[in-house]
Parts: structure tokens; C-alpha cells; sequence
């Protein structure tokens, strides 16, 4: 079973308080780590996530949408395996749906899939504004709901910043 709860605490928090064994947070094809989570992964990592999404992918390719660079890190004996997931190509723009929902759905998928039952997957709320926000929650309801025997049981916390 998949349990989902959004959350007012930071990233920094659930790490900090070893509330979470892994964090996903949504990333675009060109290495731009911009943004309060970003931010605050960079910080925590002494930039390393950043370097990891610069050595494990191409820069610009499209066709990153749905993959991930992963990074293992020890925070005060807590083992936390934190995600740079692509979701977006470009910025939003009038006419143009910035992230590309059937990739995040896969990657969630996949990436639920390999996490120990009874383990908390801390993903951000991956949107540039409410629409995408409200989007976000039904693609991570909708695996809830379509994938909760087959997936291992996972607690699954939405954190804004």
C-alpha cells in the first residue's frame, strides 16, 4: 500500500529529523538546479547533487525526460538516497505544459518499485503553479490507486520547499 501526506515541513527537515530514506525532486534537461529544494539539496550535499546531475546526464537531451541521476548520502548516520528526476524540458510558457506528466508517472513507478517496503520516499511537489501542483497530486494518487499490490508498501511525503 502506498500512503500519501503532504507535509508543511522542509526538505531540510525530513532529512535533518531522518524522517525519510530517500528524496525525489523534479529537475529539467539543462542542469539548472534552481529553486528552494534544489537549493537546499545542493546545500546539504555540499553541491555533490548538482555534480551528479552534471556527470550522469547529457546536457539538453530530451530525451533525459522520465530517467533520474541518483546520489547515496550519509546525513548524521541516516542513509538518504536522493534523486534528480527529469521532468520538464523547457520553463513554462503560454501554450506550453512545462513538465511531461507521463514521464513522471513512469519514473515514480520505477522508482517506488526499488524502495524497500516500510521506507519514506520524500518527493517534492513537482509544479510551477496550482494547476501543476493539482496535476502532480493525481499522478501520485492515481499510482496510489493503480499500483497499491503491486508495489512495495511506502510511505510517500509531499514537501513544497
Amino acid at each position: 500500500m502506498i500512503n500519501i501526506e503532504v507535509t508543511e515541513k522542509s526538505v531540510k527537515e525530513l532529512v535533518s529529523n531522518k524522517e525519510v530514506n530517500v528524496i525525489v525532486h523534479g529537475c529539467n534537461c539543462f542542469h539548472k538546479m534552481i529553486g528552494p529544494v534544489s537549493d537546499s539539496l545542493r546545500q546539504l550535499t555540499d553541491n555533490n547533487i548538482l555534480v551528479v546531475d552534471v556527470d550522469g546526464s547529457s546536457y539538453g537531451d530530451i530525451n533525459k525526460l522520465g530517467s533520474w541521476s541518483r546520489g547515496g548520502y550519509e546525513f548524521a548516520g541516516h542513509a538518504v538516497d536522493i534523486f534528480n528526476l527529469y521532468c520538464s524540458y523547457t520553463y513554462p510558457a503560454a501554450g506550453c505544459d512545462a513538465i511531461h506528466w507521463a514521464s513522471v508517472n513512469d519514473a515514480l513507478v520505477e522508482i517506488i518499485s526499488n524502495i524497500e517496503s516500510g521506507h519514506v520516499m520524500g518527493v517534492e511537489h513537482i509544479g510551477f503553479n496550482s494547476l501543476d501542483k493539482t496535476e502532480f497530486m493525481s499522478v501520485l494518487n492515481d499510482i496510489a490507486d493503480q499500483y497499491d499490490n503491486e508495489l512495495p508498501d511506502v510511505n510517500v511525503v509531499v514537501f513544497e520547499k
